[in-house]
């Protein structure tokens, strides 16, 4: 669980009891913690604030420091930069965020560099985002301008992106998805007050996509 006071603290939920593990005191606070996520391996924990950083906190092992992968080499107009949405790939060797400049940013965290970067992914706060299954090519990323969109690694060119798919339908802003990790479902939440299942055999037309946007924009 994640605290206005930037504390995290992991429980141990046992049958009919809930205990603290751990408390971390996070740096670089402003406001709020605003997404905080577990690394499939338990190594990691990272979450993010109102900073130009994703944090990094050790999990398993207490003799190794927290780490930071920066935001800040990407010149953004927005004067208060974060990360809204972070998120680990199932082997837990890269982590991807999405920005309130409408960026997916791709880390290897073996290097501590980054991988790949969507520009212009969306044209609003990229609220949520993840890896689609056990492979790390496939991407799914949804954002405040009510569109959810699929990338492929694979054939993505950071010059020029451009999703494989998309899915419009929501009438406002989406705050979270999820998907089974099987490339045929995906569920995504809104500020419409809908939940939405979406078969990824049945996109939106691309060419629906800029209507889209001009409504939100």
């Amino acid at each position: 669980s994640t605290q206005s006071t930037g504390e995290i603290s992991v429980y141990n939920v046992g049958h009919k009891s809930m205990n603290i593990l751990k408390t971390y005191i996070c740096r670089d606070i402003q406001w709020s913690i605003i997404d905080c996520k577990l690394s499939p391996d338990s190594r990691f924990i990272a979450y993010s604030s109102w900073s130009g950083n994703v944090h990094l906190l050790p999990f398993q092992n207490n003799k190794s420091s927290e780490m930071y992968l920066s935001l800040s080499d990407h010149q953004s107009y927005y004067s208060a930069f974060c990360a809204f949405g972070v998120s680990f790939s199932a082997d837990s060797k890269e982590l991807i965020a999405g920005t309130n400049d409408g960026r997916a940013i791709i880390y290897d965290l073996q290097t501590g560099t980054k991988a790949v970067s969507i520009d212009n992914a969306h044209i609003a706060d990229l609220s949520a985002i993840t890896f689609s299954n056990q492979t790390n090519h496939i991407i799914y990323s949804a954002a405040d301008d009510g569109i959810l969109k699929v990338w492929d690694r694979r054939i993505l060119s950071e010059s020029h992106p451009e999703p494989v798919s998309v899915f419009i339908g929501h009438r406002h802003g989406i705050t979270w998805q999820d998907s089974k990790g099987d490339f045929r479902y995906i569920i995504t939440n809104s500020k419409d007050q809908t939940i939405k299942l979406w078969d990824t055999r049945r996109p939106s037309k691309l060419s629906d996509l800029k209507h889209a946007q001009q409504v939100f924009a």
